[in-house]
C-alpha cells in the first residue's frame, strides 16, 4: 500500500501535514535521493566521465542507501541527458548571414579564445 501523506517542514519544523503515515521513515533511501541529487550536479558542474560521477556517488554512500541507488546503467544515462539538456547550444541557422556566436561559445573551458574573429558581423 502506498503512502499519500504529505508533512512539510521548514527548517526542521512542521508547517503542515496531510493524511496518515502508514510505514516508517526510510533513512537509505532519502541518503540515495541525496546521492543522486549530488550525482545531478556534478553532471552539471563538471566534465567528468559518467563512468567516474557514478564511482564517486557509489563510494560516497553507505551499503543501505546504496542498494536504494538506480542500476549503474540508468545513473549513467540520468548524466547524459542532463547534460545533453543543459548543452544544446544556439539554434541552427538557415545561412550564415543568421548566424550569431554567443560570447560563451568563443572562448574554451579555461577561457582562452577559441573563435579569434568572427567574420560574420562585419
Amino acid at each position: 500500500m502506498k503512502c499519500s501523506a504529505h508533512v512539510i517542514t521548514v527548517n526542521d519544523s512542521i508547517q503542515k501535514r496531510s493524511g496518515n503515515h502508514n510505514h516508517a521513515g526510510d533513512a537509505a533511501e532519502i541518503d540515495a535521493a541525496k546521492a543522486m541529487e549530488k550525482v545531478k550536479e556534478h553532471a552539471i558542474n563538471s566534465q567528468d566521465t559518467p563512468h567516474y560521477i557514478v564511482s564517486c556517488a557509489s563510494m560516497e554512500v553507505n551499503g543501505a542507501a546504496a542498494v536504494k541507488l538506480p542500476s549503474v546503467s540508468n545513473m549513467k544515462r540520468t548524466i547524459r541527458n542532463i547534460r545533453a539538456r543543459k548543452n544544446t547550444g544556439p539554434a541552427l541557422p538557415n545561412s550564415y548571414l543568421d548566424l550569431n556566436i554567443p560570447e560563451e561559445f568563443t572562448k574554451t573551458i579555461k577561457g582562452d579564445l577559441f573563435l579569434i574573429y568572427d567574420w560574420s558581423h562585419k
